[in-house]
């Protein structure tokens, strides 16, 4: 009896291990089963996806003359330097490439997509956890810039046209030669002549130009424009920007000390280095930027200290073997997405550490609109924004670039998720002054405003008296419509008023940031409003959507409706948008 109890007993925990085993494998197998139906699942959508795009790419091919090889062509064609032109019909770079504006019944739009040639970059690839994989070098930027007069021409006066110095990488043909110019008519967009340095024996202004100038600290000598890109995509993900229908060119302005090519005298000369880039992560290139500078400082520094002669050496050299290794570093940076951590080696300085935020559908709001927040008063602010967004042309006029081109991107970051669908020129160059007297809506950025002033709306930031900042005709400033939004000044002003202060805000804190936030949001939830009932109703049939639209919105805001119903700027919504809009809310 004792020895068949052992046996059972025996079998017993024989059979139970096999059934613990077996009960693993099944685990496992269950496991594996439901990432393989959920595999399926990502495997159709991306089939169909795919599907989708390779019949659009049929119908363009259909309508597709296919020209020379640019790359040929620039091969055996002698490089000239660019410099900056007078080209007026460069209009069409500062358009959306959803906008349907016509400037001139005369322009010949076959002849600008010659110039902008196809980008060779390949497109933004969705992770799985949301992020951006860039496969194709270089990812995060797409060009790296130093713009400037060069040596050869210093003391020629009439020979102070500024060029591209250096580009990272060489022989770089994903930008097209009119964007190239175009970078440099806006960046040196007033007369920059270089000085001659007066080297007395404190040397005060030779230390000031290489010990003086502090990059750590973001102020008016950075500024970010943007220009249309040649080869938009479809949106992947929640970043801005994320179809490249825009060039961001992020620019950080400085003064440097350069010797004539005889060696005879020392200038200073003003140089601007800028990333020219799709991605708005404008707090770490500029990061990346002002580490360039602090490398080249410590170059020269240590030219200086080994060698009594190599004072005439400083400045000769254009960039230094410490900054191309960071460019490199940062090209390989392989993806941006929400938490996560970026690290880029800076050759002899600390390693740049930066977190990316968790939302990145806001990653700009606070660089643009902390400035904007921190120098116009509330009423003024939003006096603007409806004026903006019933799509009347208005002009920022301020010394301070950092200033005037945040101002004017944060415009277009607060009318999301519209799509401002008209002329945006950030900085206005001289040879696009003719614009201003174009009978399309625009809004730009001006350092100084010209003499016939025109029916435009002039907000001048460095007025010091605040009820002068707006200006206009007096029918131009009555025909905006300001809707009461009673709710919406009550979630937002407190939280502007906070942020308002007597100084430009620059470097926003943590608690500014989330601030600036808040606001944008709130505001995107008052277009939400019109958009929600936009998708419930046929849009098309205006009188019926208006109708609708004032059932649901106080009687102060009908007028401000009306008037944004007739726009471009709402009548651009299309299927994509409406359904991107509420499938992520």
């Amino acid at each position: 009896m004792s020895n068949h109890y052992v046996d059972w007993h025996y079998r017993y925990e024989q059979l139970y291990d096999d059934f613990l085993q077996l009960q693993k494998e099944h685990t496992k197998l269950k496991k594996l089963y439901e990432q393989a139906v959920e595999g399926s699942v990502q495997d159709i959508n991306l089939i169909n996806r795919l599907s989708a795009e390779n019949e659009e790419l049929k119908l363009r091919l259909s309508h597709y003359q296919t020209p020379e090889p640019m790359v040929e062509t620039m091969t055996r064609t002698p490089k000239k330097p660019l410099q900056s032109s007078g080209n007026s019909d460069s209009y069409i770079l500062f358009t959306p490439s959803h906008s349907n504006l016509n400037i001139s019944n005369n322009y010949d739009t076959d002849t600008l997509h010659e110039k902008l040639y196809q980008n060779t970059e390949k497109t933004l690839q969705a992770l799985p956890d949301n992020s951006i994989s860039f496969i194709h070098n270089p990812k995060i930027f797409i060009s790296f810039l130093i713009l400037g007069i060069p040596r050869e021409r210093l003391g020629k006066s009439d020979k102070h046209k500024p060029e591209i110095l250096y580009e990272f990488p060489k022989e770089n043909y994903s930008i097209s030669d009119e964007v190239k110019r175009m970078v440099l008519n806006c960046c040196f967009h007033s007369e920059e002549e270089p000085q001659p340095l007066n080297l007395t024996g404190s040397g005060s202004d030779l230390n000031a130009l290489l010990y003086g100038q502090v990059y750590h600290k973001r102020g008016n000598s950075c500024f970010t424009f943007t220009l249309r890109s040649d080869q938009p995509r479809d949106t992947l993900t929640d970043l801005p920007n994320s179809n490249k229908d825009l060039y961001y060119v992020f620019c950080l302005k400085i003064d440097d000390l350069t010797p004539q090519e005889d060696g005879q005298d020392e200038w200073k000369n003003t140089k601007i280095y800028c990333f020219i880039t799709y991605v708005p992560i404008f707090e770490l290139h500029y990061e990346v930027l002002s580490n360039l500078l602090l490398l080249k400082r410590l170059f020269r520094m240590e030219q200086l200290v080994n060698d009594d002669k190599s004072m005439h050496l400083i400045g000769e050299e254009i960039i230094t073997p410490g900054e191309i290794k960071v460019l490199e570093n940062y090209a390989e940076v392989e993806n941006i997405g929400a938490m996560l951590n970026i690290e880029i080696d800076m050759d002899r300085l600390d390693p740049l550490k930066y977190k990316c935020p968790d939302d990145l559908s806001v990653i700009d709001v606070p660089w643009f609109c902390a400035p904007l927040f921190s120098k116009l008063s509330f009423n003024d602010f939003f006096w603007i924004l409806s004026a903006v967004a019933q799509e009347k042309s208005v002009v920022f006029v301020s010394g301070n670039l950092g200033l005037l081109t945040s101002c004017v991107l944060a415009y277009q970051v607060l009318l999301r998720p519209f799509r401002w669908p008209n002329l945006m020129i950030p900085i206005l160059p001289k040879c696009l002054i003719d614009v201003l007297d174009a009978p399309v809506p625009l809004i730009a950025g001006m350092t100084k405003p010209p003499k016939a002033r025109g029916d435009l709306i002039w907000v001048y930031l460095d007025e010091t008296n605040p009820s002068s900042r707006i200006r206009g005709r007096t029918s131009i400033i009555q025909d905006a419509k300001i809707p009461e939004a009673v709710q919406l000044k009550q979630r937002i002003k407190n939280v502007y008023l906070a942020l308002n202060s007597n100084e430009i805000c620059f470097t926003p804190s943590l608690e500014q940031k989330l601030a600036c936030i808040e606001i944008a949001e709130c505001i995107k939830d008052y277009w939400l409003q019109i958009i929600d009932i936009t998708k419930m109703y046929n849009y098309k049939d205006m009188k019926k959507l208006a109708w609708q639209i004032n059932k649901r919105f106080p009687d102060g805001d009908h007028d401000f409706l009306k008037a944004m119903l007739q726009t471009q700027l709402f009548n651009n919504l299309d299927e994509e948008v409406l359904h991107s809009t509420f499938c992520n809310d």
